[in-house]
């Protein structure tokens, strides 16, 4: 039997304002004629970071690890995958004031929608866990560009962490990490508790030993084997780099984490 691939339908622009051109598609399996197990997805064309010229063309990718790691060990990132731009049908209705302003994207990120972004407020009503898990996810792969907005609510009202581009090294230096204003950062503690929860946050989270040792043990579980494969398929500025970064804040993720909250 042959596979039915998946197919993409643009619906319409993204209502949350994004440096880049988001917008939602509906993904979609035809069979018989019926269109089958629809859900709506996020796209996004990366726009020009022009401060940053030597910014490594590999943005999508890192959005795509970051979902494969996240999966590894448990933490809610939205399913994420790098598609064709001409697979979406109606993409001419996606509107580029000015299309060289972007990166080229005839290959695109787009990640499941989880759900929408909210007010600080409801962060009370989320699982306290989730909030801890998804900092010590991006405090791991040095995630120094968390905004309110990279967060969304679910009708579960479980907290998913989005936009994943800026992370990751992006030289031969393995000891600093993509972020804000795609500047790197060391991981001191303080960069890690301005950058890696919004400000906002820190009335909320709450550090839990047994939920924090669960998913530290699981980083710490993964070598460089496992490492090689998650990445396979993806190309970086450098593999080769990326998998000596992601592997060297396997081993210090945890002193970070006892760092921060004064426990082991």
């Amino acid at each position: 039997m042959r596979l039915i691939r998946p197919r993409y339908r643009f619906i319409k622009p993204n209502s949350n304002p994004s440096y880049n051109n988001t917008f939602l598609i509906l993904k979609y399996y035809r069979f018989l004629g019926k269109d089958l197990f629809a859900s709506e997805w996020i796209g996004k064309i990366t726009k020009k970071i022009e401060w940053k010229p030597d910014l490594p063309d590999d943005l999508d990718e890192r959005c795509a690890l970051a979902y494969r790691l996240g999966k590894i060990i448990g933490v809610n990132i939205p399913e994420t995958d790098i598609i064709k731009f001409d697979r979406i049908e109606n993409n001419k209705e996606l509107v580029l004031s000015n299309p060289k302003d972007y990166y080229d994207f005839s290959e695109i990120s787009i990640s499941k929608k989880r759900g929408d972004c909210f007010n600080d407020n409801l962060l009370s009503d989320i699982e306290k866990s989730d909030l801890l898990n998804l900092f010590i996810f991006d405090c791991w792969i040095g995630n120094f560009d968390k905004k309110p907005k990279d967060y969304v609510r679910d009708e579960k009202n479980k907290l998913w962490g989005i936009d994943y581009q800026l992370w990751g090294p992006c030289d031969s230096n393995i000891t600093h990490s993509l972020g804000y204003c795609a500047y790197t950062y060391d991981f001191t503690i303080e960069n890690i508790k301005k950058y890696c929860l919004p400000d906002t946050y820190w009335k909320y989270i709450q550090y839990d030993t047994k939920v924090a040792d669960k998913i530290l043990t699981r980083i710490e579980n993964i070598n460089r084997k496992s490492i090689n494969k998650i990445i396979c398929g993806l190309s970086f500025y450098n593999n080769e780099f990326i998998v000596q970064f992601l592997e060297n804040r396997c081993q210090k993720v945890r002193l970070d984490i006892r760092n921060i909250f004064g426990s082991s």
